[in-house]
């Protein structure tokens, strides 16, 4: 069990790291949707249908990233955090 607690140690020392990277990520997929989204179209057989396909997800994908993090993630952190403090 000490791995474990040391892990939950770590996590409730650099939380706010943590949580700016995955937001981090989050906003780098938004902003570099096009980007990806042109790089995914070259092993398809028909590029112009999967970008006029997958373009204009962005916000909608965006959005339940967001919402993923809000209700999971940060949920999660907070529990190992408060468990943390709890031992």
């Amino acid at each position: 069990m000490g791995v474990i607690d040391d892990s939950i140690h770590c996590l409730t020392y650099y939380a706010i790291y943590f949580s700016l990277i995955r937001w981090g990520l989050i906003i780098l997929t938004i902003f570099n949707w096009p980007q990806l989204i042109q790089c995914l179209a070259k092993n398809t057989t028909n590029p112009a249908i999967f970008i006029g396909n997958w373009l204009p997800e962005r916000l909608r994908i965006g959005a339940w990233l967001i919402l993923f993090e809000l209700l999971v993630c940060e949920n999660i952190v907070n529990r190992l955090i408060k468990l943390a403090l709890n031992t």
